[in-house]
């Protein structure tokens, strides 16, 4: 079976949305990295201290065929082309030990 490494970059308040929408789409699951973004273009400040935006990093183990599909839902949850609040990204995985599968 081939599986491509899903990775989801978004902000922390979309993180529940995101998993949900990835879920309905065939993800069986994930790992959970949390993060912090330091590329922002545009810098917010409280107190005229910078805030550094709280991300989570998702990574999904898809099986081949059902990654478009997961790739779609989390893309259209995110809205990131308009939004800018998140990336997704996936890359080839050329072996693998240890999965759990149904």
């Amino acid at each position: 079976m081939s599986y491509e490494a899903i990775f989801i970059i978004v902000n922390k308040e979309k993180l529940d949305a995101v998993l949900e929408a990835a879920e309905k789409a065939g993800s069986t699951g994930g790992t959970i990295i949390h993060g912090r973004g330091v590329g922002s273009a545009v810098k917010s400040k409280l107190f005229d201290l910078p805030i550094e935006p709280e991300k989570e990093i998702i990574l999904i183990l898809s099986e081949e065929e059902k990654t478009a599909a997961i790739v779609e839902a989390v893309d259209q949850e995110m809205n990131a082309e308009k939004d800018f609040s998140g990336v997704v990204f996936v890359m080839p995985v050329n072996e693998t030990r240890g999965l759990f599968t149904k």
